[in-house]
């Protein structure tokens, strides 16, 4: 059997900080996430890496402009 989950080790690590109230810079997440979408290689069908946590950074966005 084989289970396949979207539950990367980054999410699983950024999940683990927020159920155990560690501090969390969320704006080297953000930051690096953009890099790398930035940086990757669209496929043939000319999709680029989505963009990760896409509803935090908007909501953040919002927030900071209130």
């Amino acid at each position: 059997m084989s289970h396949i989950s979207d539950l990367n080790m980054l999410r699983a690590t950024l999940l683990y900080s927020i159920l155990s109230k560690t501090v969390v810079d969320v704006a080297t997440i953000i930051s690096n996430e953009i890099h790398q979408a930035i940086l990757s290689t669209p496929s043939p069908t000319g999709v680029s890496k989505p963009l990760g946590f896409p509803g935090l950074i908007m909501g953040l966005c919002q927030a900071a402009s209130s």
